[in-house]
């Protein structure tokens, strides 16, 4: 097999991952392939549909088609191959503390309007911090890097990509 130069070697995949993300401002789609490169060194290829509700019909049947063609690909060629399903390593921890930075944003204004006089307005802003933090909260925990990312193996994830390209299946 001839590799053209800046072509990815699926023969190199060391971790794959699939990502179906929904954030308060976009849905994304991405597949992620660490590549295991020459002296050990390990390069991620990122490749993502950013709102594929609303992208064309033919960019989203491509975009799905690309990754039903990768993952079949892999499946023959490294069988043992698990797919993790979602945001892995570093990007859980891109999300994570940001957020949990966030939390602490509600309780120093909490503190600060303790010293406030007026009982209603104290009551309506602590209702609605309560309910930032539990969001916030709730969010943060989607990515807790402590949390193990849930995986199947290949044979099992591209049953959900049917082949949208013509060749041989054994």
């Amino acid at each position: 097999m001839k590799i053209r130069r800046g072509a990815i070697d699926l023969r190199r995949v060391s971790r794959v991952a699939y990502v179906d993300t929904t954030h308060p401002w976009a849905r994304v789609l991405r597949l992620d392939l660490v590549v295991r490169g020459p002296l050990g060194r390990r390069k991620t290829y990122r490749f993502s549909l950013v709102d594929p509700d609303k992208a064309r019909p033919e960019d989203r049947r491509s975009f799905l088609g690309f990754i039903s063609a990768v993952l079949h690909t892999l499946e023959d060629l490294a069988p043992d191959t698990e797919v993790q399903l979602g945001e892995t390593g570093a990007t859980r921890w891109a999300v994570f503390l940001p957020v949990l930075l966030l939390w602490s944003l509600p309780l120093a204004a909490t503190t600060y309007l303790t010293l406030a006089s007026d009982i209603f307005w104290l009551w309506l802003t602590g209702l609605f911090l309560s309910w930032f933090c539990w969001q916030t909260i709730r969010y943060a925990l989607a990515f807790a890097p402590w949390l193990p990312v849930p995986a199947l193996p290949i044979s099992q994830a591209v049953k959900n990509f049917p082949p949208t390209h013509t060749r041989d299946r054994r």
